[in-house]
């Protein structure tokens, strides 16, 4: 019997929650003196939680459950850490309410210098798709680890694009690694695995997905990361919920604002608000605010004043959607977007439903563009 299967046993009577059990373990370290201890013992230590002990002859079952388990997720090249366990993630030690196993399929560390969280809506604005795709392209200099939870919208975008720049991303999952939820991302799990990021969960295979599961999921990606990023959010969402986490973990939080009447938005005014998260103005700065330097060699790629014009260009002839901005400048999509997204945050140009318009007359912007040049 191994340390695992007795942690893993004790997770798997509900609603003891991990500081009873690391009381059990800190009182009867091993799993034969748990069995060996008298009920009424148990249930001292319990406190109000002593209904939850099952007693010695059934704990007996739920020890040869949990090995059997652990066994069979070895054998689908599943990794299963307990909290005690050396490969257990650092970050989430610190968390008062640690999960007490980890399961993990993939090569990815998961203390690495660098973890980002990058959260959103499940059904992001146009807007939203491009901040995501522009903020995790510029962390591209830093090399984090990006995670996120394998969700519609923001979620699976920021895996993509994590894993176009090259960057290992790890997806946090709310239920057991033998299915994948939603069942349409079961490719993007397979591609994210293959580029050697990593799933995890706190769940063991047959766990399958539960509404209520997905929150308590966030508490993991929060705590996992140095920092979490909010690119949309409503006033109560999931996204909302992994920032507030992670302030209370006393992990930088940012949040990328928006206009007051888009409900996208306003999540993340409010985080902004009530100082839960910082305003997210630039990639560089946020970058900055983490102290995480940018090695000159990997220095942020920021686009070309020519690059700039081009677009303007493009723009002005009514060219509005980003596929024909990339036809009409013979750009790739990293550099379109990376221009949008500076001339988006100087406000030169607006967008609305996935297409873009310039925000002031083309002399204007580029009377602006003469002033950035050297």
């Amino acid at each position: 019997m191994t340390q695992r299967s007795y942690i893993m046993a004790l997770d798997s009577l509900e609603g003891l929650g991990p500081m009873a059990i690391q009381s059990l373990v800190a009182a009867y370290p091993h799993e034969t003196s748990l069995l060996r201890a008298s009920n009424q013992a148990v249930a001292q230590l319990l406190g109000q939680r002593a209904n939850r002990w099952c007693g010695p002859g059934r704990f007996k079952q739920c020890l040869k459950e949990a090995e059997d388990l652990l066994d069979k997720q070895s054998q689908q090249g599943i990794q299963s850490h307990c909290f005690l366990d050396d490969n257990y993630p650092e970050r989430l030690k610190t968390l008062p309410d640690l999960p007490m196993m980890i399961h993990v399929i993939g090569s990815a560390s998961l203390n690495v210098k660098h973890m980002l969280a990058v959260v959103g809506s499940r059904k992001p604005s146009p807007n939203g798709l491009l901040n995501t795709e522009y903020w995790v392209q510029s962390m591209r200099a830093v090399d984090p680890c990006i995670v996120s939870g394998l969700a519609f919208g923001v979620d699976v975008l920021a895996h993509e694009v994590a894993m176009q720049q090259g960057m290992i991303t790890v997806a946090v999952l709310a239920h057991g690694l033998h299915v994948i939820h939603p069942r349409s991302h079961r490719d993007m799990a397979r591609r994210i695995l293959a580029s050697g990021g990593s799933l995890i969960s706190e769940h063991p295979i047959g766990v399958e997905p539960k509404v209520g599961a997905f929150p308590r999921r966030n508490r993991i990606i929060a705590g996992l990361c140095d920092a979490t990023l909010v690119v949309e959010a409503a006033i109560k969402s999931g996204a909302g919920i992994t920032a507030e986490m992670a302030n209370q973990y006393h992990r930088s939080v940012f949040a990328i604002p928006g206009r007051p009447q888009d409900v996208m938005t306003q999540g993340c005014l409010d985080l902004i608000q009530r100082h839960v998260a910082e305003m997210a103005v630039h990639p560089q700065r946020m970058l900055d605010s983490l102290g995480w330097s940018t090695p000159s060699n990997h220095a942020e790629k920021k686009p070309s004043n020519g690059q700039h014009q081009g677009v303007i260009d493009a723009l002005s002839k009514g060219h509005q959607r980003v596929d024909d901005i990339m036809n009409e400048t013979g750009l790739d999509a990293s550099k379109v977007l990376a221009a949008l997204g500076e001339l988006l945050w100087s406000n030169h140009v607006m967008v609305r439903h996935g297409r873009y318009r310039l925000q002031a007359t083309e002399a204007s912007v580029q009377g602006a563009e003469a002033e950035r040049t050297p």
